[in-house]
């Protein structure tokens, strides 16, 4: 049996067939990385498992791996859950939040049609 070792460059892009486990000794930086990592197993309708260890360095990013295993129909460990289920508002230093908190009594969006005319 062939065990192959690899880094995050084979996490896209690669198929490599006939995977049935991934081990991830280390969780990776964003919960897109972690889909495409475990995504190397159970192609095309074969079974697969994944392992993955998560640690207290982890914590901010538990939030959405029950979310990700929750919508794929996964059973989440009650370990994970422990880590707590908050999910942070992605926000960079310099462009500031991605996703903007919208209530229910947020203005409706407004569509403008400009006319033919090249005039103004």
């Amino acid at each position: 049996m062939l065990y192959p070792i690899a880094t995050d460059v084979a996490s896209r892009g690669l198929d490599i067939p006939d995977v049935d486990t991934v081990i991830n000794y280390s969780y990776p930086l964003t919960t897109e990385d972690y889909v495409h990592r475990i995504g190397r197993t159970g192609r095309a309708g074969k079974k697969g498992i994944a392992h993955t260890f998560f640690t207290q360095e982890n914590k901010g990013l538990a939030g959405e791996l029950v979310n990700v295993l929750r919508e794929a129909g996964q059973v989440v460990p009650v370990s994970l859950m422990k880590f707590g289920t908050h999910v942070k508002k992605k926000e960079s230093k310099i462009y500031g939040s991605h996703f903007k908190e919208i209530t229910a009594d947020a203005p409706k969006s407004t569509k403008i049609t400009f006319g033919d005319s090249d005039e103004d």
